[in-house]
Parts: structure tokens; C-alpha cells; sequence
């Protein structure tokens, strides 16, 4: 029973990382490895919240350390997209650099190669609502907004477009719709999943 629950954790983790995967590489096909450091950068920007955010009301602190990681891996893939839209360079190669340049930014950010959070309290053990398995009960409820949430969202036109941009770029410019927007937010919100994820 302990294995799947760690296993089912484990799962409730990475679901974030996956509909981002999902959106960069299927739905939209491009071949986008800034995923990788839209992870890192969510996971160091909140555990560097957790350090500073200790003092705030349980359930505040809970959603800004998502929000903090959501908005570390949107700049990721703001970042990456507008070196591929703006700069011209090929998304596989801009990727790369974002990947470089990041490394960079992170250890900037971090201060140090690493520093543990153990000495802080954990920000997914809500007192007096969740005793037993804190951490799967949290992300299990997140996961299941997170889903419906993009279930809803792909019904919509701007979620119908990311599919059109994988299948026919060249439709938006047919009709004088901005391709930079739809490509810009389409890596922008996979990458901040990532970053939610980490």
C-alpha cells in the first residue's frame, strides 16, 4: 500500500511536467528541450519562496510557491520563443541556449550549488486539514484542478489554435492572425507547467 501511494505521488508530480511536454511537443511540434530548464528554474524560484515566504498564512504561502514556480518556467519559455520568433534562430538551437543561459541564471539565484530545505516547514502540510499523506492529498487536488482547467482551456479558440499551429503554422498568416503570439504563449504556458511541476 506505502508503494502506491509514493507511486501515485510520484505521478501527481509530474503531471504538470507531462501536459507541458504534452503541449510543446505534440500539440504544437516543435522540438522544445527548455522544458528542462523551466523545471529547474520553478523548483529553485519556490524553494527560494519557501525560505523568504515562512511567516505567511498556510494556504497564501501554498499558492505563491506554485504561483512563484508557474511564473519561473513562463519566462523560460518566453525567453526560448522569442529567441525563435524575434532573433530568427531555429527553436531546437534556441532551446539549447535558454538551456545555457539558465544554468547561469540558476546558480546566480540559488547563491550556492545547493542548500537544504529541511529546517523550514514543509508549505504542503495544511494544519488541521490534511493529517495523513499531506503532500498526496495536496497534489492530488491540484492535479485535478490542473486537469480540468486544461480540459477547459483546449476547448477553447485559443487552445484549438495551439493544435492548428502544430499542424499548419502558415494558417495564421493566411488569415492575418499574429503567429508570434499564438507560438510565444503555446512555449510560454507549457514551460510554466514545467515550472509548476518542479
Amino acid at each position: 500500500m506505502q508503494t502506491l501511494l509514493i507511486v501515485l505521488e510520484q505521478i501527481f508530480l509530474y503531471l504538470p511536467l507531462i501536459l507541458g511536454a504534452y503541449i510543446n511537443i505534440s500539440m504544437m511540434k516543435m522540438p522544445d528541450l527548455s522544458i528542462e530548464a523551466a523545471y529547474v528554474f520553478g523548483a529553485i524560484l519556490a524553494s527560494k519562496f519557501i525560505v523568504v515566504g515562512q511567516d505567511m498564512p498556510c494556504m497564501l504561502y501554498l499558492l505563491a510557491i506554485f504561483m512563484v514556480s508557474l511564473v519561473g518556467g513562463l519566462v523560460v519559455g518566453l525567453v526560448s520563443s522569442m529567441l525563435t520568433q524575434y532573433a530568427r534562430i531555429p527553436h531546437l538551437l534556441s532551446s539549447i541556449l535558454t538551456i545555457g543561459l539558465f544554468h547561469g541564471v540558476n546558480q546566480y539565484v540559488l547563491g550556492s550549488a545547493n542548500f537544504s530545505l529541511s529546517r523550514f516547514k514543509n508549505p504542503l502540510v495544511i494544519e488541521g486539514v490534511f493529517v495523513k499523506h499531506p503532500e498526496l492529498l495536496v497534489l492530488a487536488l491540484v492535479s485535478l484542478l490542473l486537469i480540468a482547467l486544461c480540459y477547459f482551456f483546449f476547448k477553447t479558440q485559443l487552445g484549438y489554435s495551439l493544435y492548428v499551429f502544430g499542424n499548419n503554422p502558415q494558417f495564421f498568416e493566411h488569415y492575418g492572425i499574429s503567429t508570434k503570439f499564438v507560438s510565444c504563449f503555446g512555449v510560454a504556458l507549457g514551460n510554466g507547467l514545467a515550472g509548476l511541476s518542479g
